[in-house]
């Protein structure tokens, strides 16, 4: 059972089902019909209303979560059902509510040991990658869940290397979906477990699997670089040239993250991710 969903009690909300399930669900219907609320970019590209925008035509009120609910039944029977056999306090149950005996900074320890010995280069491509996949869902819990490795895209012609789904209700990325207003349903990552630094290709590559229904944030995983103003600038032109925005994540920052959970600081990684963010956007 995927943990996220876990709760230690029964708690039905009104506000979350509106925001989270109702409104997503007509910026889905607004998109398949072509819908004149949809917002078209200079691009060409074509994006969902904004969830303001739909507040302001479909305002919360009972009635309103009555109707719409009588309307589409699946809905309501989908987010109940996250509830119904689930116990839980309202939010995320923490990693030790599953373990009494979980120490997450112990953990936070044992995994910045693991990653230097993973070897850059292709024999270890797998390696690194399958360590990446748990490495950040423990990072960044809760607000990243549900990882999905080497997702297909277009009938296979290409493929996501990591797929989280955003669950942020407060924090870095719960802001950069409603603050900045970035597209970040999901969250895509690249690993490139290089000797070299991730360069122009590179990049390109992660940006081209963004998409108006994917999201358009994303983070690029690598080992080491040599200049990491010049890699930033990269992610910055990607930014400026309405391509996504790529958050670059090397093993210095990987250990920081992993350092400060272990010195009870997990908060401060907030505050680490929001500054490579702005350097993207000014």
């Amino acid at each position: 059972m995927p943990k996220f969903t876990v709760r230690r009690k029964m708690s039905l909300d009104s506000q979350e089902f509106y925001s989270q399930h109702i409104l997503n669900f007509i910026q889905e219907e607004e998109m398949q019909r072509g819908s004149p609320f949809v917002r078209l970019l200079k691009s060409g590209e074509r994006r969902p209303p904004t969830k303001e925008s739909l507040k302001e035509r479909f305002p919360f009120s009972k009635d309103f979560l009555a109707r719409f609910s009588e309307a589409n039944q699946e809905v309501l029977e989908r987010y109940k059902h996250l509830y119904e056999t689930l116990e839980g306090a309202k939010g995320p149950l923490r990693h030790e509510d599953f373990d009494e005996h979980f120490d997450e900074a112990i953990f936070a320890r044992a995994l910045a040991a693991v990653l230097p010995t993973i070897p850059p280069g292709n024999a270890d491509a797998d390696r690194y990658h399958t360590f990446i996949v748990g490495a950040l869902e423990f990072i960044f819990w809760p607000n990243l869940i549900y990882p999905k490795k080497e997702t297909p895209l277009h009938d296979g012609r290409k493929r996501i290397d990591i797929t989280y789904s955003n669950a942020a209700q407060g924090g870095f990325f719960w802001r950069a979906h409603t603050a900045h207003n970035i597209a970040s349903r999901q969250i895509m990552v690249e690993c490139k477990n290089y000797s070299k630094d991730p360069a122009n290709p590179e990049i390109d590559q992660l940006s081209g699997r963004f998409g108006a229904n994917r999201g358009k944030l994303g983070m690029m995983l690598y080992r080491t670089v040599e200049d990491y103003e010049r890699l930033c600038a990269r992610c910055r032109d990607t930014a400026q040239d309405d391509r996504g925005f790529i958050i670059p994540l090397g093993d210095e920052q990987v250990l920081e993250y992993l350092n400060l959970i272990a010195a009870d600081r997990r908060a401060d990684i907030d505050a680490r991710l929001q500054a490579i963010l702005i350097r993207l956007i000014d």
